[in-house]
């Protein structure tokens, strides 16, 4: 008899409402407590909520709820390996006679008129099923269902009988009942030092920024030395002195902020703004009424070393989001506005990127070239981003870079026989500085520099910083040419096939 491979529907439910937190715990990911959450490291922002079973990736900009999304979004397996990791090979599904009724086994899993049932007792004269709520009961004497004398065999497949296999021991996610949900509370800002000489102090020193650039900010009330409140165990609070860089909304009012301690080079401890309206630390410069151009940064000290670094930059606005957000990144993306992306050069900030400009590269092919499908190469972090599509007749592959490309071919991925790499015309664009010099972010970039300057002769410092004023200025020239360019210019131009 033929035999075929299939989950049942409730074989598909188990899978999504096991729980996230016992599978990674059980499966040694290194993980951490976050506040209500859990941290696993390594996986760029991955946390997940076990009072809710869902999980997000920050970097990703992904997240969904229950295991089985969780092995397919975040660990890239397909739906059969996702479900075979989860609840085992599924058993061949086949007609009844070739399993009889009296070898059937409490967990064993049956599908028995239109329903899938759990066997829970089975005993000389009787066997017990549920299916969720509902339970039933198959009787081998005269007085009850079945009025013959038929073998059980016979009766159930009749009946439609089925054998799928055992029931999986997965343990499913019960939701904590929880306190109704607080109102969130406005944002209060930190209150204000009687000086700002630690945060100059911390700027100039270890992070090599000029007076000149804290200044500016400082003039912008965006910046300055305060204190901040933190709760302790015993419901006591604490205050210590940090800088703050203060997030506003789009009318101009704080929502939110930055913190950075003053006497370490610790990392950043970010305040939660209390609603959507956040738009992150912005820093303007030049009229506002000819502002055109945004550059996006993930921190604060990284968009103070970029604007001193390029002072030929003017009428724009310097963004720091505070991290990888895309919902801050979509806003100035859908403002028409120009957008340069600086976020740091590592694997997060790669797939950043890579993510907006895929979605652009496909916005723009679709609307000009038909049915076109993205695509991920996974054998390299971050994973190669195409699209593919059939176009006058012809398969082809549409890649980022030239770049993407070879490393495709190197990784020996399946590619079409025409290739082409995208010419990106839309308001996004990616500064590459960073790439090109070999370091994390721009206050790496800024220190670099200075202190290279600090080991040449006064001579050699000015030819030196001749030739890098003109180097900033036919970059400038060039991002902007670049940046001019709209959805609707779909120009590519192909490297391979005919």
């Amino acid at each position: 008899m033929k035999e075929y491979k299939h989950y049942t529907p409730e074989q598909i439910e188990q899978a999504n409402n096991a729980d996230i937190s016992d599978y990674v715990h059980s499966r040694g990911f290194v993980c951490e407590k976050a506040g209500k959450e859990i941290h696993i490291r390594g996986y760029q922002g991955l946390y997940l909520n076990p009072e809710t079973n869902e999980f997000y990736c920050h970097s990703e900009n992904k997240g969904g709820r229950g295991l089985l999304n969780f092995c397919k979004q975040v660990l890239d397996m397909p739906f059969l390996e996702a479900m075979r990791e989860i609840v085992g090979e599924p058993e061949s599904v086949r007609q009844f006679a070739n399993k009889s009724a009296e070898e059937l086994q409490k967990g064993d899993r049956i599908s028995y008129a239109g329903k899938t049932w759990t066997v829970t007792e089975v005993s000389n004269y009787s066997i017990s099923l549920e299916s969720g709520k509902d339970k039933d009961f198959i009787s081998n004497t005269p007085s009850t269902r079945f009025l013959n004398e038929k073998k059980w065999t016979e009766k159930l497949t009749e009946a439609g009988f089925k054998f799928i296999g055992k029931a999986a021991e997965i343990k499913q996610f019960t939701p904590k009942v929880t306190a109704e949900p607080q109102e969130k509370k406005e944002f209060k800002m930190p209150e204000k030092s009687p000086d700002q000489k630690k945060l100059y102090a911390y700027l100039i020193k270890q992070r090599m920024l000029s007076p000149q650039t804290i200044n500016d900010l400082v003039k912008q009330g965006v910046l300055y030395q305060g204190y901040v409140e933190f709760p302790k165990e015993d419901g006591s609070v604490s205050k210590h002195e940090n800088i703050i860089f203060l997030h506003r909304n789009d009318v101009g009012e704080p929502c939110g902020a930055d913190i950075q301690g003053v006497y370490t080079a610790s990392k950043f401890k970010g305040i939660v703004p209390p609603n959507e309206t956040d738009r992150g630390f912005v820093y303007s410069k030049g009229d506002p009424n000819k502002t055109d151009t945004v550059y996006l940064f993930e921190a604060p000290i990284d968009l103070m070393s970029f604007v001193e670094l390029h002072p030929e930059i003017e009428n724009a606005k310097f963004v720091a989001m505070g991290g990888l957000k895309p919902t801050i990144a979509e806003h100035y993306i859908n403002s028409n506005m120009n957008v340069v992306s600086c976020v740091d050069n590592d694997v997060a900030g790669q797939k950043f990127n890579n993510k907006i400009l895929s979605e652009k590269m496909q916005e723009a092919l679709s609307a000009n070239e038909g049915d076109i499908t993205s695509k991920a190469i996974n054998d390299r972090d971050p994973p190669i981003r195409l699209l593919e599509g059939t176009v006058n007749g012809k398969e082809c592959s549409f890649f980022l870079s030239k770049d993407d490309y070879k490393e495709a071919l190197n990784l020996n991925a399946d590619v079409k026989s025409n290739v082409f790499v995208w010419v990106n015309r839309s308001n996004f664009t990616v500064n590459r500085e960073c790439s090109e010099a070999g370091v994390k972010d721009f206050n790496d970039l800024l220190k670099n520099i200075k202190l290279s300057e600090k080991e040449v002769s006064p001579l050699e410092n000015t030819k030196k910083f001749v030739e890098e004023t003109n180097k900033i200025a036919d970059w400038a020239e060039k991002a902007k040419n670049t940046a001019m360019g709209r959805l609707n210019d779909t120009r590519q131009y192909q490297i391979g096939g005919k």
